[in-house]
């Protein structure tokens, strides 16, 4: 069955994100690049995935990027 999470639960989920975020962006830095993209994956007898993104990366620009 579906399980519902309290609003308290969720505030507690949201603040832990942001800690475990604020924490290794202190440690590691600000990103370099992001990818936003898209994956599609199905089974019958042999499994199959196929996705595609675009690598936006501050220095080398846009790339394409198919699997």
């Amino acid at each position: 069955g579906r399980k519902f999470v309290s609003v308290s639960e969720a505030k507690n989920q949201a603040e832990t994100l942001a800690y475990s975020t604020e924490k290794a962006l202190k440690d590691q830095g600000e990103p370099v690049g992001y990818i936003t993209g898209r994956e599609a994956s199905g089974a019958i007898g042999v499994g199959l995935r196929y996705g595609s993104c675009t690598l936006m990366h501050k220095i080398e620009g846009q790339r394409d990027v198919y699997w």
